[in-house]
């Protein structure tokens, strides 16, 4: 038995340095989504790729996403409202498959530093209760759910342009959090096979997700046990400034080696 662990663990080719950081990222980023409902993808993804090329991580930020929300998908079913969602679906099919060329054809510095910008942008508008002009015109869907692709498959942060958009609409929170997870895990499920008919990834990363797994699961019951008990607000602030300096420490990283 300890053999076949061992040959499982030199399969996944990782460095105990890299398991250590990816398993407290995982964790932090699992937490503050149980906690408030979002920030997975923006937590994990400045941090993972500092550790792995870009396919790696969107492939690792899909499939744990995909599999953390399961849980939520069995509990609020009944509040799952494809009208919400529907018309963001066909314009980020579209994007889902601009992104994988993007994540195929330019630099992985230029990758790092957008996904370090898309995160610092996302969290002070947030802060700021910003609201983008025209949110609420017939084209926004389109522009929001063809950027969430993009962002899907190029960064694995799909999710500022459906948030801000959605969250404009204030539907009811379970009913939010159940229809964005079940557009997530649909454009998510796309995504991760559009990036491994790239030939970019393969069974390692899948072996690095699994392991990664119960890490994030965890997570998220922590966060979610933590609701009820922490002043949200506060939490609140505390996790965008989180945001901006994990999206800042990106941008830097990725500055310093387009120097």
């Amino acid at each position: 038995m300890p053999d076949l662990i061992q040959s499982a663990w030199n399969a996944l080719d990782l460095a105990w340095w890299q398991a250590i950081a990816a398993l407290a990222a995982v964790l932090l980023g699992a937490t503050i989504s149980g906690l408030t409902g979002f920030g997975f993808g923006l937590v994990i993804v400045p941090f993972m790729l500092m550790l792995f090329p870009p396919p790696t991580v969107v492939v690792l930020t899909s499939s744990l996403a995909i599999a953390s929300g399961i849980p939520i998908l069995i509990e609020d079913k009944d509040k799952i409202r494809v009208r919400i969602i529907s018309p963001l679906m066909i314009p980020a099919l579209l994007g889902l498959l601009i992104g994988v060329r993007i994540l195929t054809g330019v630099d992985t510095r230029y990758i790092k530093l957008a996904a370090g910008l898309i995160v610092v942008v996302f969290a002070i508008m947030v802060a700021r209760g910003f609201v983008i002009p025209g949110i609420r015109s017939r084209i926004a869907p389109v522009v929001a759910g063809l950027s969430s692709g993009i962002l899907g498959t190029s960064t694995g942060m799909s999710g500022p342009p459906v948030v801000l958009f959605l969250t404009d609409r204030a539907p009811e929170p379970k009913v939010f959090r159940a229809s964005i997870t079940f557009y997530f895990s649909a454009m998510n499920l796309v995504g991760i096979f559009l990036v491994v008919r790239t030939g970019a990834v393969g069974s390692r990363e899948f072996g690095i997700a699994a392991v990664l797994l119960p890490v994030a699961l965890i997570g998220r019951r922590i966060g979610q046990r933590l609701h009820d008990r922490v002043n949200q607000d506060q939490f609140r602030r505390i996790t965008l400034g989180l945001l901006i300096l994990t999206g800042t420490s990106g941008m830097i990283t990725a500055l310093v080696g387009l120097i």
